[in-house]
């Protein structure tokens, strides 16, 4: 009996350790189930991500394989942007669907990415379904997708951004050229209206110095001689005309000749003309040394005393 029952107890132990090792393996594998649970769940929900981003973008996506190209899903904008329906490109390689304008646009992309697994902002011309060309930004990486590499491609149309940042360098050219256009014109508009000045001032000396000296000599002549009362009323009423005439220039001579008397500036303006002290007397009717006075008290006003400067020059330069 008691070897019965010790053999009895001696079997409790061993069966007890074998159930509670098995409940052990049980627990592990059900939280095993269940990691594995949660991290599929998260796979989907990245992959649903990954592709509501894909379909979504605003850029033009297509994923395809690397070795042949194929193309093996596109999003909506591609499809939107270069006139094709997703049955019309699954399936087929670039190379098919002729999307490349240029061929030396493909020759320079594949060694690129084969080289660098990525290609970032290369500019290229790309065909659409109706044979429109649009200028694209492509930029392309190798991802792994179900143990084999594929290529994302992701094409942004700046066609449009082009032609405005071409339109904007024409206008700054047009801008820039009607600046150079508005400068010449600004000197030659400054040139004539200098030129216009310079003439007006000529004319205004030309005409005072002809009055001064071919007109009023003969009137004072015809004053100083026996005149009835109407003659000389007719005489003074041809001065006082011509002396309305001049004398807008004589106000300007006033203003070069300031501190000047009349009779000076009268002398200035015949010395301006080249005239000598003794042709000055002569018009003026006064004798050379009353000239000559003049001429000093001009030096002397015009600071020019004991100075070795012709009057002539320096008047012409004022």
């Amino acid at each position: 009996m008691v070897k019965n029952g010790e053999e009895k107890n001696s079997r409790l132990p061993e069966n007890s350790n074998r159930v509670d090792g098995s409940v052990g393996k049980v627990f592990v594998l059900e939280q095993d189930i269940a990691e594995h649970k949660r991290a599929e769940e998260k796979l989907r929900e990245c992959e649903h991500k990954f592709r509501t981003a894909f379909m979504t973008s605003l850029d033009a996506v297509y994923i395809a394989t690397l070795e042949e190209g194929r193309i093996i899903e596109v999003n909506d904008e591609f499809q939107n942007i270069f006139g094709y329906a997703r049955g019309e490109i699954i399936g087929k390689t670039s190379l098919e669907l002729k999307f490349f304008y240029d061929p030396l646009d493909r020759a320079r992309v594949v060694p690129e990415l084969r080289a660098h697994g990525r290609i970032k902002d290369f500019e290229i011309r790309w065909r659409r379904k109706d044979g429109q060309i649009r200028t694209c930004c492509l930029s392309v990486s190798v991802v792994p997708m179900a143990d084999e590499p594929h290529v994302l491609c992701v094409i942004r149309d700046i066609t449009e951004q082009q032609k405005t940042e071409e339109e904007l360098r024409k206008r700054e050219e047009e801008i820039r050229k009607k600046s150079f256009e508005l400068e010449d014109a600004n000197a030659a508009l400054k040139v004539l209206l200098r030129q216009r000045d310079e003439d007006k001032s000529a004319l205004e000396n030309a005409v005072h110095a002809n009055v001064k000296n071919l007109v009023f000599p003969h009137i004072e002549k015809l004053k100083r001689t026996h005149l009835s009362d109407v003659q000389e009323a007719y005489v003074n009423t041809i001065e006082s005309g011509l002396d309305q005439i001049v004398s807008p220039f004589l106000h300007k001579l006033g203003a070069v000749y300031s501190g000047f008397t009349r009779t000076e500036i009268q002398v200035a303006d015949l010395i301006r003309s080249g005239k000598s002290s003794k042709e000055i007397a002569k018009v003026l009717n006064v004798s050379e040394g009353t000239v000559e006075g003049h001429r000093n008290n001009m030096r002397k006003k015009l600071g020019l005393r004991h100075k070795n400067i012709n009057l002539q020059a320096h008047l012409l330069s004022l």
